[in-house]
């Protein structure tokens, strides 16, 4: 990514897209960085003896509980950015990155 003045430019796979600046008030960066919940292999015996795929093992109950809750924070805090800048979070547009592991999506 590169940003001037004038411009910002994206590429990707050859394209060049060129957005005006008077856009980039109404938009907010935010990067949040997280890791899966408990895992079954990390939890309770009673977990570890659930497990069918020990290369992938599920979360445990407590695990997506904590992934509820970063969810939970994660929208709370874009939710204050944005009240913060009188702009509308209920248009937030996000991209999520996650790992195809199970204990991750």
């Amino acid at each position: 990514f590169t940003h001037n003045i004038h411009t910002y430019r994206h590429t990707h796979k050859q394209k060049n897209y060129t957005i005006h600046p008077k856009y980039f008030h109404h938009t907010m960066h935010m990067l949040f960085i997280m890791r899966h919940g408990e895992r079954a292999d990390e939890g309770p015996l009673e977990e570890y003896k659930k497990i069918e795929n020990h290369v992938d093992p599920h979360l445990t109950d407590l695990g997506k509980v904590q992934a509820y809750e970063a969810a939970e924070t994660i929208k709370a805090q874009v939710d204050a950015a944005y009240k913060s800048k009188d702009l509308d979070s209920s248009k937030v547009k996000y991209m999520v990155v996650s790992s195809p592991f199970l204990r991750c999506i």
